[in-house]
């Protein structure tokens, strides 16, 4: 999945996580998602995948998305603003359409429970 070389690049920014940690995708698993639930109280009643893709019209967009979201924010935390936009300007190089805009493809595991 091409949204996960975004996720990916960020890890040259932070340091490594402890042995054994789980990584930034360990809920994708078969039948993570469904103990996660249950460990949680809640009965898990589906599992399914979406596709999602992340489309912007200029890299300027792009950069101003990518930078609002949560994992995003705490590597600047542990770096800055700038490096992680830097980061991003190389990952989406890739992903540059011919109009100049932005074209991500990205799926989502997603868990539907009931308390």
């Amino acid at each position: 999945m091409e949204a996960t070389s975004l996720v990916s690049a960020m890890w040259a920014l932070i340091p490594p996580p402890p042995p054994g940690a789980p990584g930034p995708f360990a809920l994708s698993a078969a039948g993570a998602l469904n103990a996660f639930a249950t460990g949680a109280g809640l009965t898990p009643v589906d599992v399914f995948d979406i596709s999602a893709p992340l489309d912007y019209p200029d890299l300027a967009t792009a950069i101003r998305a990518l930078n609002a979201s949560c994992g995003s924010v705490r590597v600047m935390e542990l770096s800055s603003e700038q490096a992680v936009s830097d980061v991003y300007v190389k990952a989406l190089a890739p992903f540059r359409q011919s109009d100049g805009s932005y074209h991500v493809s990205a799926n989502f595991r997603c868990l539907l429970a009931r308390a």
